[in-house]
């Protein structure tokens, strides 16, 4: 397992931690991109059915969600890197 969390430079760790908080923003920005496109379309009026809103509203809540463990996973992966693995 130690070689999971550390490559012969000691820098898996602080890497990542960076994915996470890559993943954790571009979760984030498809939260935001949904949101936004749900309003567009309920404020254009175009006659997309119900299911199709239900549809975006739940894809806003999975990223939400996403976002969540995401965000969760790298208070841990904060949490569990040693201090001599971290990147200044």
């Amino acid at each position: 397992m130690d070689q999971d969390r550390t490559d012969s430079m000691g820098r898996r760790g602080s890497e990542d931690t960076s994915r996470a908080e890559e993943h954790g923003r571009n979760a984030e920005e498809n939260r935001d991109a949904l949101e936004a496109q749900n309003r567009r379309t309920e404020a254009a009026g175009t006659g997309r059915t119900s299911e199709a809103t239900s549809e975006a509203e739940a894809n806003v809540r999975e990223a939400g969600r996403n976002r969540d463990a995401l965000e969760a996973q790298h208070g841990r992966i904060e949490r569990t890197t040693p201090d001599d693995v971290r990147m200044p």
